[in-house]
């Protein structure tokens, strides 16, 4: 390791006291923390060739930098192993990014950023993408999702007693990093975003709390449009009384995959038939209070419904012209991706794809390559 380690050090006497130090200062999330001891953190930043000062990602709603030293602090805490680092690396590159809008994980709606992770290094550390994919009993997964929700705690205030004001918390902290599934025909998410087969990837896109919601395809004929109709009428049906534009994620099996395979769909043609076919009538949102959100005033006699309105319709994917004024606020939309990621990950129990939905203001996805030392 280059460089000098400049955080504060704390003698303990023993390792009860050292369990009990972070609860008591404040830098645990809840659960026990490994002792981050100066020859483990040194040991983690020697993993990735950085200095300890070296700065990972500013944040400058918070007016804090994220130093390789405190990375490496929290990595040790969250119970990593070294070879973990160049994905910690990537993920607080990507959390940082202007495009992800750090200030929105603030928000009562409890945001949290879903890590999607794909290319070589993802069997390298023996990350899960099958059964059982949002744990408990992996060990890389569910420590690099609470390394990123520990160093942004201590370092950037994304906590309660900081700038958090979630309604309800968001379990992703703990349970929110994937592995694509790469050994099917489908083409992977992060050559989708301009990188290499070859090359390793972080992707961190929002979601909303808990783990991603399933819905139950139709077997019936193993029809490919006939089986994504409920997804489409899922993401339509989403929020009651709202009506989100963002990036949503669909989750499928490697089970799911092969049917669609077999009547000759990619992943582009999956992506394409949910864009073009998620919707709602003005009645349906009239009935769930939707319409007239993105105005100035609303009213009762907005959410009557008349003539024509069951036959009239809003896209999800789709910019709906005039329509778009009653259902969205301005900041709904300026600088805003609109659009569905397939990733194939889970098991093959069932016929029941999973979906994730997106805060409905700011932030994009943002994709990062991981760097060898």
């Amino acid at each position: 390791m280059s460089g000098t380690l400049t955080s504060m050090r704390y003698p303990v006497d023993d390792l009860a006291e050292a369990l009990e130090l972070p609860h008591r200062n404040g830098w645990s999330d809840g659960l026990p923390v490994v002792p981050p001891t100066e020859s483990r953190v040194a040991e983690f930043l020697d993993s990735v060739g950085l200095a300890p000062d070296q700065v990972i990602g500013e944040v400058p709603e918070r007016a804090r930098a994220i130093t390789a030293e405190k990375l490496a602090i929290n990595a040790v805490m969250a119970g990593c192993l070294p070879e973990y680092m160049p994905v910690l690396v990537a993920a607080v590159e990507a959390v940082t990014d202007p495009q992800f809008k750090f200030n929105h994980l603030a928000s009562l709606g409890s945001p949290w950023p879903l890590i999607i992770i794909n290319g070589p290094i993802t069997r390298e550390i023996g990350l899960n993408s099958g059964m059982y994919i949002f744990g408990p009993g992996h060990r890389p997964n569910l420590t690099i999702a609470r390394a990123l929700s520990l160093v942004l705690r201590n370092c950037a205030e994304a906590k309660v007693e900081g700038v958090q004001r979630g309604k309800w918390g968001n379990p992703n902290r703990f349970v929110g990093c994937i592995a694509e599934n790469e050994e099917t025909p489908w083409t992977p998410l992060h050559v989708q975003r301009g990188l290499d087969r070859n090359d390793s990837a972080v992707t961190l896109v929002s979601t909303y709390p808990g783990v991603p919601q399933h819905t139950t395809m139709l077997m019936l004929g193993e029809r490919p449009e006939r089986m994504l109709d409920p997804v489409c009428h899922s993401l339509a049906s989403y929020g009651g009384a709202l009506w989100t534009r963002g990036v949503f994620t669909l989750l499928m099996g490697p089970a799911d995959v092969e049917v669609f395979v077999k009547k000759g769909w990619s992943k582009e043609d999956v992506r394409n038939y949910v864009v073009e076919n998620t919707k709602s009538s003005v009645a349906e949102l009239k009935y769930r209070g939707v319409w007239g959100m993105g105005l100035d005033e609303m009213s009762e006699e907005m959410h009557q419904i008349q003539p024509g309105d069951e036959k009239t319709f809003l896209y999800l994917f789709k910019d709906n012209g005039e329509l778009d004024r009653y259902v969205y606020t301005r900041s709904n939309l300026e600088g805003r991706l609109v659009d569905l990621f397939v990733v194939v990950a889970g098991g093959n129990a069932g016929w029941r794809p999973a979906l994730t939905f997106p805060y409905q203001y700011s932030t994009n996805p943002v994709t990062k390559k991981i760097r060898s030392k």
